[in-house]
């Protein structure tokens, strides 16, 4: 039997772009939901071209009131 070479190489990227924090890193007084002020943001693009849909939530974390914007 006869043994193949894996052509594919296990790249790791050591340049990788941080694009922010993790949500790991937040405050532990923020997990309380104790004050006020603190929200979520969370945004989901489509391809980055002009047309492509954008879906904008934002969450107040002590209410957990949401705001959703969509755009096309």
């Amino acid at each position: 039997m006869k043994l193949r070479i894996n052509k594919h190489k296990n790249i790791v990227r050591v340049n990788r772009r941080k694009l922010g924090r993790s949500i790991e890193e937040r405050d532990k007084k923020i997990e309380t939901r104790e004050e006020f002020w603190y929200w979520e943001i969370d945004i989901v693009e489509g391809l980055k071209d002009k047309k492509d849909n954008v879906l904008l939530t934002l969450i107040k974390r002590k209410t957990l009131n949401s705001i959703h914007k969509y755009r096309s």
